[in-house]
């Protein structure tokens, strides 16, 4: 009787044991199943990146895809296998990217986080003379990308970033009138865009005197200012003409007259020959 229900209880425990076993070893079968890595798991557009899997079947297919690109490779007779580059489209910018390796009986994936482009450009001055130049500092764009440069929405050329997605543009000369112009830098391939607003003056140019009273034969400084840059100003004194100095890049210039001979309370005036603007000032010839 006690040898029967040993033999028994021995039955009973050993088939448990084996089951118990057959469903271990199939559980730990499906825990190791094949899974895929990434040489970096966020990347920024242009960038390449290479799938890798372990643990799927030996000498299988393997269809690897990325996003929207495909590839088809082997598992080798470790069940390992090795994609090569994706590069990640300007398309992908600031989104995250399935990432998926399948055979016949295999599935595994992943995610892959691509970046975005976050660009800025500064002026070297946000305050400008009128005709004054001004050049831009721009980062964050694509590495070596075309930029296109647009002033008031109008097409004014392109400059190309370096391989850190800086760049230094030219001088670009302002307009005479007074206002704003805002510039608009898009890159041609990552679509990033940055803008600024610089201000050209709007000032009313005026002239000073070095003194505003002399006799005929003296000899006077006149400054001005607030003309626009780089033009021609024409000096008049009653009917006279005192020459056409040239304006700085500040809009400012210095000029030297002789009083004409003769009397009384007279008109000094500077004719800006771009802006049209000018500027008065009243002189009195001293008479003895």
């Amino acid at each position: 009787m006690n040898t029967t229900y040993k033999n028994i209880k021995s039955i009973i425990l050993g088939s448990a044991l084996a089951l118990f076993l057959s469903t271990a070893v199939t559980g730990l079968a499906l825990a190791n199943g094949g899974f895929i890595k990434l040489s970096t798991y966020y990347a920024m557009p242009e960038q390449d990146v290479q799938v890798q899997g372990e643990n799927f079947p030996p000498n299988e297919n393997v269809s690897v895809t990325l996003g929207a690109a495909s590839q088809n490779t082997q598992s080798n007779a470790g069940g390992i296998f090795s994609s090569g580059n994706f590069k990640i489209p300007y398309s992908a910018a600031q989104s995250t990217v399935e990432v998926k390796a399948e055979t016949q009986n295999e599935t595994a994936k992943t995610s892959l986080v691509v970046g975005g482009f976050y660009p800025n450009v500064t002026p070297n001055a946000w305050y400008v003379v009128r005709g004054g130049k001004v050049w831009f500092a721009g980062q964050g764009f694509a590495p070596n990308e075309k930029v296109k440069v647009k002033a008031n929405g109008q097409d004014w050329g392109e400059v190309e970033s370096n391989s850190s997605g800086s760049f230094s543009s030219p001088e670009y000369a302002l307009p005479y009138q007074g206002g704003q112009v805002t510039f608009a830098f898009i890159g041609v391939s990552s679509n990033a865009s940055s803008s600024r607003t610089v201000h050209v003056a709007g000032n009313q140019p005026h002239i000073v005197l070095s003194t505003y009273y002399a006799p005929g034969g003296s000899r006077v400084v006149v400054t001005g200012h607030d003309f626009g840059s780089g033009e021609a100003v024409n000096l008049n004194f009653e009917g006279l003409n005192f020459g056409s100095p040239i304006a700085n890049s500040a809009g400012k210039f210095t000029h030297v007259i002789t009083v004409p001979s003769s009397s009384g309370k007279k008109n000094i005036q500077a004719q800006g020959l771009t802006t049209n603007l000018s500027a008065n000032a009243i002189f009195t010839i001293a008479s003895f």
